[in-house]
């Protein structure tokens, strides 16, 4: 038998999550203050256009109102007799006071060990006639008032904090004080510009991105963990930067969109400090000019998977080494392989390729290396490579290690054109998700084959690539479906598949 104070806990913030989500999910003066509330110091910022957002997907009035009675069907046991209210905010979210003509933003503040959900007020009146119904539906605890601030304890999980610009939320990574939620949340409510994220370079890009979703993160925040299970993760990336690389001074600046038949994400990478910067320029030397697309006439046309980057190997050991750590596990271990002579020899284009084969995969791999000294370090593999017929060797300073039939006149990736806008970059994938998902459904059962199914139902490719460096890269989801945005295609599908 469940606790009561746990039961009692867990229903208040699943009864708040559903009006989080009746509020965000169906949202169809010139103030901007409330971006303020934001701290300085925040790690991680999202920007949501909601608006924006259910303008593509074509959102209207009555998907609102089935959602609301999804929801309310969905968790009836946790919202009791809320249902009336719900309905009344989804019918016309204004009702709520919160404005959804701007930006819902979250944000983390690892300093404070709490994350924020910010939004405009419209309506301080409506707003707290909204408070009033869910104080008296015990969904948080009653309100109080306190520099022209009202706010209001969840649990020791959240808290409530409003006044007639802003409407913020307080969620704790663990579990935080009555106290500590209020003190952090009139420091916030009370914060000036300057003191703010408002005034960084990074909040200046994420409002200039235009984006459905922009977020600002600090790579510190990408790779630690906050309830501090084991993660592999910070380990590998640590072994790529110099110990005098602060991970709180690399920044990376996304922005989502959702398009005709496409999912974009571009990606920019902000170099803070001065050793961050020349870590940057570090970088710029493993790679060894664009891509040219030298080995695309070896390729199946068909190919599932195509990965191609250009690579200075030597210049690749050399940055590893500059990290005092990796290069003492190096010394000290017995790595099946000279790491040395393996990165030393590549340089130029590396390419690697995988098609359906009638027993295995067929995989090919192609790199421009400056020997053949390699070759002995594959030397140790051959019995397992012959096992898959897989055939190695160095030609003309090629490298090749391939299973690949070679294909016929006019059906090779270069012939399709499939990838040639490959060219000129330094990093260049693509995945043909469609086919993917169709060859490893026939391996798996029950839920990932459904989902697997559905997923060549209606994502078609993934593609990655970089132009310069890895500064700036974009990552894009296309669909089958090419003439719809892929919002409306979510909320078609939402509509077909919950009766909606």
């Amino acid at each position: 038998m469940r606790n009561s104070n746990t039961l009692i806990m867990n229903t208040k913030t699943l009864s708040f999550v559903v009006w989080a989500l009746a509020l965000f999910m169906v949202a169809c003066s010139d103030k901007s203050s409330y971006t303020n509330v934001i701290p300085k110091e925040s790690s991680v910022v999202v920007s949501v256009d909601l608006m924006q957002m259910a303008e593509k997907g074509e959102l209207t009035a009555a998907d609102g109102k089935l959602l609301a009675k999804a929801l309310c069907k969905f968790f009836s046991e946790e919202i009791g007799n809320q249902e009336e209210m719900i309905n009344k905010v989804v019918a016309n979210p204004d009702e709520s006071g919160l404005d959804f003509r701007k930006n819902v933003y979250f944000f983390d503040n690892p300093k404070s060990e709490c994350a924020g959900i910010l939004a405009s007020v419209s309506d301080y009146d409506r707003l707290t006639e909204l408070t009033r119904f869910l104080v008296d539906h015990k969904v948080c605890e009653s309100f109080a008032e306190e520099e022209g601030i009202r706010y209001s304890s969840i649990n020791k999980g959240a808290f409530i904090a409003y006044n007639d610009e802003t409407f913020l939320v307080l969620l704790a990574f663990t579990s935080l004080s009555p106290d500590k939620f209020r003190e952090l949340a009139l420091e916030w409510m009370n914060n000036e510009k300057e003191n703010s994220y408002t005034v960084t370079e990074e909040f200046a890009g994420i409002t200039s991105a235009k984006a459905d979703v922009a977020m600002a993160m600090t790579m510190d925040n990408i790779l630690k963990d906050k309830f501090q299970k084991p993660s592999f993760m910070p380990q590998m990336y640590s072994m790529l930067i110099p110990q005098n690389v602060s991970l709180e001074d690399m920044v990376g600046m996304y922005a989502l969109n959702f398009d005709k038949g496409k999912i974009q994400l571009d990606m920019e990478m902000l170099y803070k400090s001065d050793e961050a910067k020349e870590f940057a320029k570090m970088q710029e030397r493993i790679y060894a000019g664009k891509l040219k697309g030298k080995f695309l006439d070896r390729i199946q046309g068909n190919a599932i998977m195509y990965l191609a980057g250009t690579c200075n190997g030597q210049e690749i050991y050399s940055l590893l080494m500059k990290n005092e750590l990796v290069k003492s596990r190096l010394d000290d271990s017995k790595m099946p392989v000279d790491l040395k002579t393996v990165l030393g020899s590549l340089n130029g284009e590396v390419v690697l390729a995988v098609a359906e084969g009638q027993t295995f995969p067929q995989i090919a791999m192609y790199a421009e290396v400056n020997d053949d000294a390699i070759l002995k370090e594959l030397d140790a593999y051959k019995d397992a490579l012959d096992i898959a017929k897989v055939k190695y060797g160095v030609e003309d300073n090629v490298l090749y290690i391939s299973n690949m039939e070679t294909p016929v006149s006019g059906q090779s990736l270069e012939d399709t054109g499939i990838v040639s806008n490959s060219d000129g970059k330094i990093v260049y994938l693509t995945i043909d998700i469609k086919a993917l998902g169709n060859i490893l459904k026939s391996f798996a059962s029950g839920f990932e084959a459904l989902f697997l199914s559905m997923m060549s139902q209606y994502v078609k490719s993934y593609t990655m690539y970089s132009d310069d460096v890895m500064n700036n890269s974009r990552m894009i989801l296309c669909t089958v479906n090419e003439e719809e945005n892929v919002l409306k295609q979510i909320v078609d599908a939402g509509r077909k598949n919950y009766g909606m």
